[in-house]
């Protein structure tokens, strides 16, 4: 939206936190003008929000949002550093303010000039050095292959002698993937590194449906598995409800044939008395024919001497 009109004298109070307009702003077309101005609102905000986060990604995100927006209005190079000291608020334009009297006394301020300072005060070398030292170590680890790519297109930036060529970024990327994804892209000796980058959310994708589909089969198998599993189980009580009464029928069984046993046993020792017994009385009866015959014996003799 664009900006409103200076307010009356009553309303001065609430105008001092709306950054002044350069000093000798450059003229400009019209139409450059109104787009400029369009686009204050978002610019200012970004640029306090950097600023005031001390987020040295957010710094430069906003002087990367600046250059894009000097290309759109077809800004000339002398007039940039006016038109990006008039976007500075609350802290920032303060620094500038003491910053800019310092380097008034070289001359007129041009982009280069303002850029520098204003990365040497928000982006310090020390903080560039722990993003190069960040892109250096930086690896797949949990990250998918999407959120490792943009991480790596972020840090590339501080440390572009690192990725020259395109062979070297690629190399650089491909060492950084997880191990999987890194040998099955690297024997592919691609020279792209879009087409790396493609190639691996692929390889990436169909390692997961793999894995889903393995833990599908996984699952299944469990289930069949635990049926088969119920299955014997009930099989196996079944089997021994019938053992058990299969251990019954014996046990009676083995009863009866006992008791049978002893009815055997009990009939023989019968049999073996009733024989002694009988051949007790055929002894005693031959004793008694014997004594019979022995009496008659005597009996003839006696006769035979009374004769």
């Amino acid at each position: 939206m664009l900006p409103r009109r200076p307010a009356s004298s009553q309303n001065s109070k609430a105008n001092d936190d709306i950054p002044h307009p350069p000093e000798a702003l450059p003229p400009m077309s019209t139409e450059g003008l109104y787009r400029y101005l369009g686009t204050l609102d978002g610019l200012v905000e970004r640029q306090a929000r950097a600023t005031g986060n001390n987020d040295p990604t957010e710094v430069e995100a906003w002087i990367m949002k600046i250059e894009k927006f000097f290309y759109v209005i077809d800004c000339p190079e002398e007039q940039k550093a006016s038109y990006a000291t008039f976007m500075l608020d609350k802290e920032a334009d303060h620094w500038w303010r003491m910053t800019k009297r310092l380097l008034e006394d070289h001359g007129p301020i041009v982009w280069s000039q303002f850029r520098e300072a204003f990365y040497k005060k928000y982006f310090p070398d020390s903080v560039r050095r722990q993003n190069v030292g960040e892109f250096v170590r930086l690896e797949q680890g949990n990250l998918i292959v999407a959120q490792y790519e943009v991480k790596f297109t972020e840090l590339s930036r501080f440390a572009p002698l690192l990725i020259a060529k395109e062979e070297e970024k690629i190399v650089k990327f491909q060492d950084g993937l997880k191990p999987y994804l890194k040998n099955k892209i690297s024997i592919l000796k691609l020279s792209v590194y879009s087409e790396v980058v493609d190639r691996a959310l692929i390889v990436e994708k169909d390692n997961k449906e793999l894995h889903q589909y393995r833990e599908q089969q996984g699952k299944r198998n469990r289930n069949d598995g635990a049926h088969a599993t119920e299955t014997m189980r009930t099989n196996i009580a079944h089997n021994m409800d019938e053992s058990e009464d299969l251990r019954t029928s014996l046990e009676t069984m083995k009863s009866e044939v006992v008791a049978a046993w002893n009815l055997v046993e009990e009939g023989t020792d019968l049999l073996r008395k009733a024989d002694e017994e009988n051949k007790a009385v055929q002894t005693n009866t031959r004793r008694l024919a014997e004594e019979k015959d022995a009496m008659a014996t005597n009996n003839e003799k006696t006769e035979e001497e009374a004769a």
